[in-house]
């Protein structure tokens, strides 16, 4: 007679089956199943999205799986889905509605896939969606109203795409709006009807100037990224954000002089960039203009050491990349032009400091 396993010896591996892992239990193969309600298939390769998704799914992480197709029955049968990453795939158009029956969808991640247009119809359905990332793909046009429908949208990325015009962007709760690396030299006023944002990046569009109407009804503005553009001066439109805390200029290769009424008026910044600028000295009423100010950034200057001087104050401010005493640059010793007096160094032609203040440090930066 075959000998049989007695039950209680059967009975902790019946137990152990729910934390086995891919393929039980519901869970799709070449996933991961946790809690709670979590589905993660960073390991499994396929053109579609997994269709056994257990339908009490809040978490659904699909990166880098080698999608290159949704349709609109991709997501039936998960209505407490949350969360959906589908960036790193090859997902190249998605289908109108595709997501309307994520009726609580609350972050959508389509990051670095190769979408090239999002329609009206894109989104519909998503009233909930607070956080939409759509950067490293190719998208070229946005059709007008695309957003509209998103009214609780809180953070939304488009940098690095191929976008040579913006439709208006219709958004009253956004906080973060990230619009770098596209092809966008020119914004028009009234472009950002987002009057609560708090962080705008702007940096790598080929911007040669900034309307002064462009910001007037962003009065929540704290953080402005304005870099690697082509600007010859301080765009006067940023001169009435006064509780901008964090500016970042640089890679405005155009911008040799620096006024201090080309910042009046910020007097709550906290974090300035000018690296990679043309400047050759900077004011000495910058330690007025900016008594919270914590960090300096303006390395890879041509700073002329025979120009400024150091101004009052007894403490160091923080310099990203800049030594003292500072290099000369190079290039304007080329042609057998004369060092500066004292050799190869000479003074930092910045501003004087006197510590930090009663205001203490700097606050967490809340975006990424």
């Amino acid at each position: 007679m075959r000998s049989r396993a007695p039950l209680c010896l059967l009975l902790p591996l019946l137990l152990l089956l729910p934390a086995l892992g891919p393929g039980v239990q519901g869970c799709p193969s070449g996933c991961q199943c946790n809690q709670p309600r979590t589905v993660f298939c960073t390991a499994r390769q396929g053109t579609t999205v997994p269709l056994d998704v257990p339908p009490d799914t809040v978490g659904l992480y699909v990166f880098e799986n080698g999608i290159t197709t949704l349709d609109t029955g991709s997501f039936a049968g998960l209505p407490g889905l949350q969360l959906l990453d589908l960036s790193q795939n090859q997902i190249a158009s998605l289908p109108g509605g595709v997501f309307q029956p994520l009726a609580n969808l609350s972050n959508l991640d389509l990051t670095a896939n190769r979408l090239r247009e999002i329609t009206n119809e894109t989104f519909r359905g998503l009233r909930r969606l607070e956080r939409l990332y759509l950067g490293k793909n190719r998208i070229r046009h946005i059709q007008p109203g695309a957003f509209d429908a998103l009214n609780r949208l809180l953070e939304l990325k488009l940098q690095d795409n191929e976008l040579r015009v913006l439709p208006p962007l219709r958004l009253p709760r956004l906080l973060l709006l990230d619009l770098s690396h596209n092809g966008l030299p020119a914004l028009e006023p009234g472009i950002l009807d987002t009057a609560n944002v708090e962080a705008l990046r702007l940096a790598g569009l080929g911007l040669r100037h900034l309307d002064e109407g462009l910001f007037s009804r962003l009065r929540n503005l704290h953080d402005l990224d304005v870099a690697d553009n082509q600007l010859e001066r301080v765009p006067p439109a940023v001169r009435g954000l006064r509780g901008l805390t964090r500016l970042r200029l640089a890679g405005n290769t155009r911008i040799a002089q620096l006024r201090p009424e080309d910042l009046a008026g910020l007097a709550a910044l906290q974090e300035l960039d000018l690296s990679n600028l043309s400047l050759q000295a900077l004011p000495h009423e910058l330690s007025a203009l900016f008594p919270r100010l914590r960090l300096l950034a303006a390395a890879r200057n041509p700073f002329n050491c025979g120009k400024g001087q150091v101004g009052p104050g007894a403490g160091p401010l923080e310099l990203e990349g800049v030594k003292a005493p500072l290099e000369p640059d190079p290039k304007a010793l080329e042609g057998g032009g004369e060092a500066p007096p004292g050799g190869l160094e000479c003074e930092v032609p910045l501003m004087g400091y006197s510590g930090p203040g009663p205001q203490g440090p700097l606050p967490a930066k809340p975006y990424i």
